[in-house]
């Protein structure tokens, strides 16, 4: 009786001694892990979903790739610019992209003419430079006419600027425990 109570631990100890001499060998078959590959980020489309006097709500939508074999979580921000003048920056909520998988999301950023035509003015412009730098992308975006600042006269005779909406921004991918950053840029036209 006294050599089953012995060899029952003797048997446990070298079954887990036999285990861990095995697990240095399957973490060094794995590998290195495969590189990330950077996520397509692609805005398709900008257009205002609301256009007012005193300020423009724009609708960006982003398609955004995954081409690696892992599914990925994505946190993405990026700064949209019209004419070269930034007019406004989001961050979008987290998504995850299957394999070799695309997914779209919408976004919306608000524009207000009055911020604008502040931010203009204080960059070292006067008044009137800075109305006639930001109007004719005003006009063109679809904004009306923004009562307080333009007499009618002068908005009937500022040509409408559709300029392309450009983004810039960076996204983070996150699969099996790492985290990588990746920066992007695109434009959309009219």
């Amino acid at each position: 009786m006294k050599m089953k109570a012995c060899l029952i631990p003797i048997m446990l100890m070298l079954a887990s001694i036999f285990v861990w001499s095995l697990y240095p060998m399957t973490t060094a078959e794995a590998g290195p892990k495969a590189t990330l590959k950077a996520p397509n980020i692609l805005m398709i489309v900008c257009l205002p979903s609301f256009a007012g006097s005193e300020s423009i709500t724009l609708a960006p939508i982003f398609s955004i790739s995954n081409p690696n074999k892992s599914l990925i979580k994505v946190s993405l921000d990026y700064l949209l610019e019209v004419g070269g003048k930034q007019i406004g920056k989001s961050q979008l909520p987290e998504a995850f992209i299957p394999p070799n998988g695309t997914i779209q999301i919408n976004d919306a950023i608000v524009v207000p003419f009055r911020t604008w035509f502040a931010a203009e003015a204080l960059s070292g412009k006067g008044p009137k430079e800075a109305i006639l730098s930001i109007a004719p992308l005003w006009k063109g975006m679809g904004g009306l006419r923004p009562a307080p600042i333009i007499n009618e006269e002068t908005w009937e005779k500022t040509p409408a600027n559709k300029a392309g909406m450009l983004a810039t921004g960076s996204v983070v991918i996150q699969v099996d425990g790492r985290k990588e950053i990746f920066y992007f840029i695109s434009e959309w036209r009219d």
